[in-house]
């Protein structure tokens, strides 16, 4: 039925075409034009291409592929007939190889539906007295549906992108499901669709993330709306020049972006589909946002360090076919919440209070702070993944994941109440053992080396006992950085961050200050690039020249948010006090500044240091904070 259906619909198309065509015309190029509203981006390279081929005199201006149709209506086209010389007749003669030149005045506009970038390339090359270009004519009145296929049938134009593949596929026809039904919302933005990935959506049903993912497409889609206040016919305006130009920019906490968006917009050098007042009213908006503007490109970038993240996250629970990540958790979440409504924030590493929190939101809280770890330690806790044969080859990277890491990372999922066979199993395992293990067989290979299995023990218990000497250092007011003093930093506004970002963002993120906006005021100076917090715990730093002073403390996670959603509360009564319990240098040495031998006590020591010297822990000036 469906079949016979869509034949019928085609019949009915083909039949209209045929009733409103009007034939074969040359017509000069200063009477051809495109409307603003078409919602196809200008493609400057291809542009360009076209010229490099008309250059080549490859212009093939009578090839029927290459035609560009047209709308007139009847009185104007017997108008241009009689002016012209010719007859309708001639026009319909699709077979002469020398259609007839339709002669209109310079002023006159003739509506193409198709075809803007050979003709803006032809308009470049082609000398005045050879400026024209063959037409298919169609008289006006032609039915939408028609006039949409006619639309779409051009040949010569760049291969479309894969968000334009996918915008017709489903406005076509409209299927089930969460995902989909996410990004249908995005249809009625044409400019968003360039940075559409068909050939990553498997990868995203893969990571088994679905809730996050929606959360950021309707982030997207919320951002957009309210651009516009809702306005589709304003949305539908938005081409892909617009979109690229505001795109992970922040006016709002960027001098520069704002002094470039301004001067973009207010000349109309971007949204010029609009007229002076509305782009004056999106600078107004844009003022007031409070984070990166996100679109489609920045979905699947930040997919990438989503995929890092979970790929951590699933070495605590095990996924059926039919679970995602949020799932799985949810259903591995045991917590009783007996103790009056106590639920542990970890505000700094290994730092914890307790904080009254309502029984329906502690799995919330929780989740978000295991999302919170994962971002923090992605680099050293490796995907439990089997290796297959065309893996087996000398690859760079992360081999196996930070012990230590891995026993935190389960003994907090446990604190927060969540419980599962992974969990146990490593929590059951002693880092310090298999660290010291690991340290022995370093400094001696076993392909060259041996202990027998009581003087191995014992080497290991007694590297076990060097462990427990070191004493804890203690951090006051850790506040997290708004700067970043390397002036050579990327200051990557999406997917991972950049090693500086990174190694500055980690201390901040934890759930006060992923959520509080009361810290203290910056003042940021040219010197230094600035880390706006809320453009993202990815760190969206601003030009080198930025110079400014704001009393807006921004947010540290904004990513965090978009893809969890907001939290229930902003825990603001959760201050970050002082850090006691942070990790122990020679479990974790990235994580201390200039320690010196004095902080590990004992006869011992320099015993200790040889013995991780191949692990690389005596290169204390290397320990950082």
């Amino acid at each position: 039925m469906y079949r016979s259906r869509l034949t019928k619909d085609e019949l009915k198309l083909e039949a209209e075409r045929h009733l409103k065509y009007r034939g074969i015309a040359c017509v000069r190029l200063e009477n051809l034009h495109f409307p603003s509203e078409d919602s196809r981006e200008l493609n400057q390279e291809n542009v360009e291409r076209l010229k490099e081929l008309f250059q080549k005199d490859i212009t093939r201006r009578l090839d029927p592929k290459n035609r560009i149709a047209a709308e007139i209506n009847e009185i104007d086209l017997n108008e241009a007939i009689r002016t012209s010389n010719t007859s309708a007749e001639l026009l319909m003669n699709i077979h002469d190889e020398n259609p007839p030149f339709l002669i209109f005045p310079s002023n006159y506009q003739l509506t193409c539906l198709h075809g803007r970038h050979r003709i803006l390339a032809a308009r470049e090359i082609l000398p005045p007295a050879n400026a024209w270009w063959t037409v298919d004519l169609y008289l006006t009145d032609t039915n939408p549906e028609a006039r949409r296929t006619l639309i779409e049938e051009y040949s010569n134009e760049k291969k479309p992108s894969d968000g334009e593949i996918y915008r017709k596929v489903r406005q076509y026809e409209r299927e089930d499901g969460e995902l989909t039904a996410a990004f249908d919302k995005l249809l009625d933005i044409p400019g968003l669709w360039s940075g559409m990935r068909i050939s990553t959506l498997h990868k995203l049903l893969d990571m088994k993330c679905y809730e996050e993912a929606l959360h950021y497409l309707e982030h997207i889609r919320q951002f957009w709306h309210s651009l516009f206040r809702g306005d589709k016919n304003a949305l539908r305006r938005v081409n892909n020049v617009d979109v690229k130009s505001l795109e992970l920019k922040a006016p709002k906490y960027s001098k520069q972006d704002a002094q470039i968006l301004q001067v973009q917009l207010l000349s109309g050098q971007i949204f010029s589909a609009f007229s002076q007042k509305e782009r004056e009213a999106i600078w107004s908006e844009l003022q007031s946002i409070e984070y990166l503007t996100p679109s489609l490109f920045t979905f699947f970038e930040d997919l990438k360090y989503l995929n890092a993240c979970a790929g951590s996250l699933k070495r605590l629970v095990k996924l059926s076919c039919r679970d995602t990540v949020f799932s799985a958790f949810q259903q591995n979440f045991h917590f009783t919440n007996e103790s009056n409504d106590q639920y542990a924030i970890e505000i700094a590493e290994s730092t914890f209070i307790d904080k009254s929190i309502p029984a329906r939101h502690c799995f919330d809280t929780g989740y978000r702070q295991l999302w919170a770890f994962v971002m923090r330690n992605y680099k050293e806790i490796a995907p439990n993944t089997k290796k297959k044969k065309k893996d087996l080859l000398a690859k760079s990277g992360v081999e196996k994941a930070d012990e230590m890491i891995l026993f935190e990372f389960a003994a907090l999922a446990d604190r927060l109440g969540f419980a599962s066979p992974e969990i146990q199993t490593l929590r059951q395992s002693s880092s310090d053992r298999e660290i010291a293990l690991h340290a022995l067989l370093k400094a001696r290979k076993p392909d060259r080396y041996q202990y027998d299995d009581i003087t191995l023990a014992s080497n290991v218990t007694q590297i076990m006992r060097l462990f427990s000497t070191a004493s804890v250092i203690s951090h006051d007011n850790i506040s997290p950085a708004l700067i970043s003093d390397n002036i050579n930093s990327s200051g990557n506004r999406c997917g991972f961050p950049d090693q500086d970002a990174h190694r500055q963002d980690r201390k901040a993120l934890s759930l006060p200050y992923l959520n509080n906006e009361n810290f203290e005021t910056n003042r940021v100076t040219p010197n230094l690039r600035r880390t706006p917090a809320r453009l993202g715990n990815n760190s969206a730093q601003s030009s080198a020249k930025l110079a400014t002073t704001s009393n807006d403390r921004t947010k540290q996670g904004n990513l965090l948010r978009v893809w969890l959603g907001s939290p229930w509360c902003d825990y603001q009564s959760v201050t970050p006090i002082t850090a006691k319990g942070c990790l122990l240098a020679c479990r974790k040495g990235d994580y201390f500044e200039k320690v010196t031998i004095g902080v590990y006590e004992g006869d011992d020591t320099l015993q200790f240091l040889q013995a991780l010297s191949v692990i690389q822990h005596a290169n204390i000036s290397k320990i950082r904070s």
